[in-house]
Formats: structure tokens, C-alpha cells, sequence
């Protein structure tokens, strides 16, 4: 129940942060990235996504569709959160300085998650022991 509680919240804040992107991308439409030839960062974005765990539908399924228990789901969790602020931190040095605090506030609550989830996923741990 409580990692099921816990699961629900940071549906929320997802979508949030995917409204957040989404208002992001259409302010950046027309900057442009610094790029050494065209279509050079929007390349190296793609190849990082398509080879991420995270990010790749097929290897997301074939990940979900192996967890059995509460503490493998968080431990899913956590691995995720921490694949999405090493793509986040990649993707500010394309940004404008001025756009650069709101991947940094993304970062700073994909922290505080990574953070609720491993406290949540000690306590399953230490409740499963104890059975």
C-alpha cells in the first residue's frame, strides 16, 4: 500500500514534469543549439535515448515485465530516476542559460524521488526480512 501511495504521487509529478517539457520545447523551437554541424546535438539526444534502458519502450517492457515484488519495482524506480537526471544534465549544456534553472529544479525533485524511493524500498526490505 504505501509503495503503491508512494508510485501514485510521482505519477503526478511526472506528468508534471512532461507538461514542463513540453512548454520547454515549444519556447526552444527556434534556438538555436550549438552545434558544430546541423542536427549534431539533436543526433547525439536521440542515440542517448535509444540506448537507454529508460527511455527505449521495448527494453522498458521487457524490465516491467520482470518485476515480481514491491522492493524490484522500486528498485526499477530508482534506476530510472537516476538514468533521467544523467539525461537531464546532458541535455542543460544545450540550453540557453536561461532556460538552464528549470532542468535544475527537474533535477533537484528527480533527487528528492530517487531519495523517497530508496527509503521506501529500505523499508519493504526490512519488512520482508522480517516475515
Amino acid at each position: 500500500k504505501k509503495a503503491k501511495d508512494l508510485f501514485s504521487h510521482l505519477a503526478v509529478m511526472e506528468d508534471k514534469h512532461k507538461n514542463t517539457f513540453e512548454t520547454l520545447r515549444t519556447r526552444l523551437k527556434t534556438y538555436p543549439a550549438p552545434e558544430t554541424y546541423p542536427g549534431e546535438y539533436g543526433a547525439y539526444l536521440q542515440d542517448y535515448v535509444d540506448g537507454s534502458i529508460v527511455f527505449s519502450k521495448a527494453k522498458m517492457k521487457e524490465s516491467l515485465s520482470r518485476i515480481a515484488t514491491a522492493a524490484e519495482a522500486l528498485a526499477f524506480a530508482i534506476e530510472s530516476e537516476l538514468d533521467s537526471m544523467l539525461y537531464y544534465h546532458e541535455m542543460k549544456a544545450l540550453l540557453p542559460h536561461r532556460e538552464r534553472t528549470i532542468l535544475d529544479e527537474i533535477i533537484a525533485e528527480e533527487r528528492k524521488h530517487f531519495e523517497q524511493l530508496s527509503a521506501m524500498k529500505k523499508t519493504i526490505c526490512k519488512e520482508e526480512e522480517s516475515k
